[in-house]
């Protein structure tokens, strides 16, 4: 891995700051000494682990590997408003509403028991 680029943001100023040709965004302390230029290792998660979202044939349409999450619909649009509503107003209360809500969410999905389907058979197997 190699540092493309090193930009300067503005705190808490929601701007993305943009970049062509990025695999990784690292935040780093703004007195750091890293340089454009500089190689470094991002260590991968040490998982074979692959969930599969299927599709109602059976096909795979993605899959995770790995320390990612799904949230549903209605989970997303409740973390949205309740983001807008902490950026709009910057009280603590609304951060820390958001910041419940996200937690009660990984939570629950983390002592939720599996589930699993099995996969409709494709014709000729």
């Amino acid at each position: 891995m190699k540092v493309i680029s090193k930009k300067r943001g503005k705190a808490n100023d929601p701007t993305p700051i943009k970049e062509s040709g990025v695999m990784f965004v690292l935040e780093i302390a703004p007195n750091d000494k890293v340089k454009v230029g500089d190689e470094g290792d991002l260590d991968e998660p040490e998982s074979n682990y692959v969930m599969k979202m299927l599709a109602p044939d059976g096909s795979t349409q993605f899959q995770l590997k790995g320390g990612e999450r799904i949230y549903s619909r209605k989970s997303t649009k409740s973390f949205i408003r309740k983001a807008i509503k902490a950026e709009r107003s910057q009280e603590d209360k609304d951060f820390k509403a958001l910041g419940r809500a996200l937690f009660k969410e990984l939570h629950a999905q983390d002592n939720r028991e599996p589930e699993y389907v099995d996969a409709p058979e494709k014709k000729g197997e």
